[in-house]
């Protein structure tokens, strides 16, 4: 996933660069300096973030079958502590080592550090998942061929590489009989009705029977 957020971030950067460097002249009012500083520095936040974000949602989609729905308001709370206080505190920290002055660097850091984590918990905290179901064997393969069409490319045939990424799961969703599965846990207490392209229910493991099994689809053990 780190891999495919920095292919992805490189790609978008030199997308970006070669755009047209044209400003309004009131952006060069000096009252007016300030609040674009400010719009800018929480743009780019939002831009990395929803780059970063897109280029993982596939991994996370295959290996977690879900996505988080929150990713976006937690780095704009977190970009700005980690750029402002943990990165320059740890820098310092590293310059002072050999002196010995590095502890109050290292302090500060880990105070930005509690915030972020701080930041984290109250995210995760307000839930937002969205359960994508296991998806078929197929949609991976296909999604990340596209996105490797997509963002290392500079010729026009990128967009057929966002072309596949978009209809990679309109075809699979479109799909009215899409198998259904059971995964039950290794000691029966947890069991889950996981369909491919929904949530996954949890099962009262009681209730749970081989004709049931036989009848919703079939079973796996996990």
């Amino acid at each position: 996933m780190s891999f495919a957020a920095t292919l992805a971030l490189v790609a978008g950067y030199a997308i970006w660069s070669k755009r047209s460097a044209r400003e309004h002249p009131l952006l060069q009012v000096a009252a007016v300096k300030p609040i674009v500083f400010v719009a800018r520095f929480f743009g780019g936040i939002l831009l990395t973030s929803m780059i970063g974000g897109f280029s993982t949602a596939l991994f996370a989609v295959e290996h977690f079958h879900r996505l988080s729905a929150y990713g976006l308001p937690a780095n704009l709370m977190a970009m700005p502590v980690i750029s402002f206080v943990v990165m320059p505190m740890g820098m310092f920290a590293m310059l002072l080592t050999p002196f010995g002055l590095d502890v109050i660097p290292w302090k500060i850091a880990g105070f930005g550090l509690d915030i972020v984590i701080a930041i984290a918990k109250t995210v995760s905290g307000w839930g937002g998942n969205v359960d994508m179901g296991r998806l078929p064997g197929w949609y991976f393969p296909v999604a990340v061929a596209g996105f490797l069409s997509l963002a290392p490319l500079r010729t026009k045939l990128r967009y057929l590489g966002a072309a596949v990424i978009a209809l990679a799961p309109l075809w699979h969703w479109r799909r009215p009989d899409r198998p259904r599965e059971i995964v039950i846990a290794e000691d029966g207490s947890i069991c889950r009705d996981c369909q491919r392209a929904g949530p996954c229910n949890p099962i009262d493991p009681i209730r749970l029977t081989s004709s049931s099994i036989n009848g919703e689809g079939r079973s796996r053990r996990s």
